[in-house]
């Protein structure tokens, strides 16, 4: 009977070698910015790794060569790279930290590369330098994709701090990486080269999607122009995070309370008993799915049940109103994006 750490290494084997599979890799040239900006990130996949390889650290799986990291990493899990982000023990006090570790060893790796692209006259075996790019990417990728999307769905102050002070580094790395002139002239070679066509069509679709992205990346501009370029992709990075902050504020801020049976007619048990949690949290103890009070919010959870289920009319169109005119001119305060 196989254990529950088979099962697992099993599924995660399957999913690495799905993901690793040869030519499947998208562009590494798209700015890690745009993941600081919509909370999403730039990750080209995970090297291949063989169920074997994978091991086992406490109760967590671990790529290979991770096991020997330092009291100080292994205490910092946006350093330790575990297969599976561990949300439940990132604190906002180990983002700035974390990622000036990251940022200076991807930093390092990043020239490592280069100088090796450089020495072999940018003339490559396409798997091996995909992996290579690949592995690049995805450590800096998934720490940064688990910081935005944990900001995304559990907002705190301090952790939006530690993004903001983070996020020039990252913008800057992620452009350097970018406007890397090696592995555009390696990218560049292999599309010239006799061998191109050759190739499956996932790789001449990565190798061609490549070459577009570092162009739209800056990688032809130089000096007053290309320094231009790059801060305005930090004031673009910037901005956006301000955008989405905003509409985070927004939504927390919007509540709406009833009290009045047939005002939520039609809604389904299991969106009442959320509602009267929520009155509870916000005072009104004793609050029940059956008797109210009710608190709704602009939270998909909350709001999507009103738009589906609810009979009222004037409620579905009180709700629809105020999301559509999140962080507008009708927002409070410095709020509004439009």
């Amino acid at each position: 009977m196989p254990t529950s750490r088979t099962i697992v290494a099993a599924i995660l084997s399957v999913a690495l070698e799905m993901r690793a599979a040869q030519g499947f890799v998208s562009n590494s040239f798209q700015p890690m910015l745009r993941s600081a900006s919509r909370t999403k990130t730039c990750m080209l996949g995970a090297p291949r790794v063989p169920a074997a390889s994978l091991q086992l650290r406490g109760s967590r799986y671990v790529f290979p060569g991770r096991l020997s990291m330092s009291t100080a990493v292994a205490e910092n899990p946006l350093l330790a790279l575990d297969v599976f982000p561990q949300f439940n023990d990132i604190k906002a006090e180990q983002v700035v930290p974390g990622f000036e570790q990251i940022i200076q060893d991807c930093d390092q790796k990043l020239a490592n590369l280069e100088a090796e692209l450089e020495k072999s006259d940018y003339t490559v075996e396409i798997g091996s330098f995909l992996s290579k790019l690949e592995a690049l990417s995805d450590d800096f990728g998934r720490s940064w994709g688990a910081v935005n999307h944990l900001k995304s769905v559990k907002d705190t102050e301090a952790l939006r701090n530690a993004v903001q002070e983070t996020q020039p580094a990252v913008v800057t790395f992620s452009t350097k990486m970018s406007q890397s002139v090696a592995i555009y002239k390696t990218f560049k070679k292999l599309k010239e080269s006799s061998g191109f066509d050759s190739l499956t069509q996932a790789q001449k679709r990565i190798v061609e999607s490549n070459l577009l992205e570092a162009e739209l990346s800056g990688i032809a501009l130089e000096g007053e122009a290309k320094g231009r370029f790059n801060d305005i992709q930090q004031e673009l990075a910037k901005l956006s995070t301000q955008f989405s902050n905003n509409m985070m504020d927004c939504t927390k801020a919007y509540s709406l309370r009833l009290t009045d049976k047939a005002e939520v007619a039609g809604l389904p048990e299991s969106a009442l008993g959320l509602a009267a949690q929520t009155a509870a949290s916000k005072g009104d103890e004793g609050a029940t799915a059956e008797n109210g009070p009710w608190v709704f919010t602009l939270d998909m959870p909350s709001y999507l049940p009103v738009q589906q289920h609810a009979e009222d009319r004037s409620l579905r169109e009180k709700m629809y109103k105020a999301r559509c005119t999140l962080a507008s001119e009708t927002s409070e305060g410095d709020k509004d994006n439009t």
